[in-house]
């Protein structure tokens, strides 16, 4: 969708961007349709969400996940991209992990614009795939982490590669002026 490959490339970024946004709007009203539900998901979350008076601020910890009751102990994690860190590192930490995503997806919008949206398509594809279900937990390595990572580091080298390309392109045309 946001390549530069033939009739695609002469589709208007922002028409893209409500195309994408619409499909995801179907889709999601497709699956809350079909009956499939959180599957509990509403039950593990009030259970997080009871934690957070705790310590607004700096989070519970996996310590305070442990003594915060059956359902807590029993799920280890909050389910949710959001929830969790909130819970677990409070606002301070979802603060900065919010930051952090919010960078990635700016490094990921700007290789999109330039042709390369394989950051973006991972980075979308992990938050969908984390509002149900927390992918990883930040700290430990996993899989998951590792193509979060590998999203940062594609949509970096685009960039660069443009500026590269850029900035030799515009020495070029000044050595030849």
């Amino acid at each position: 969708l946001f390549s530069n490959i033939g009739l695609v490339r002469k589709i208007p970024l922002w028409t893209k961007i409500a195309l994408l946004l619409v499909g995801v709007a179907g889709g999601a009203l497709l699956l809350l349709r079909s009956g499939a539900g959180l599957t509990g998901r509403g039950t593990i979350w009030r259970a997080f969400l009871d934690l957070f008076p705790q310590e607004p601020l700096i989070g519970v910890g996996q310590t305070g996940i442990n003594a915060g009751g059956e359902i807590t102990q029993r799920f280890v994690d909050a389910h949710n991209l959001l929830l969790d860190p909130l819970i677990r590192y409070g606002i301070v930490g979802l603060s900065i992990f919010l930051i952090i995503l919010s960078v990635m997806f700016y490094q990921s919008l700007r290789a999109t614009s330039l042709g390369s949206a394989g950051s973006l398509a991972i980075l979308t594809a992990y938050v969908v795939a984390s509002m149900t279900d927390i992918q990883n937990d930040w700290i430990h390595l996993s899989y998951q982490l590792v193509f979060v990572l590998f999203a940062a580091i594609a949509a970096a080298s685009a960039i660069d590669e443009h500026q590269r390309r850029s900035a030799s392109t515009q020495t070029l045309v000044r050595a030849a002026t």
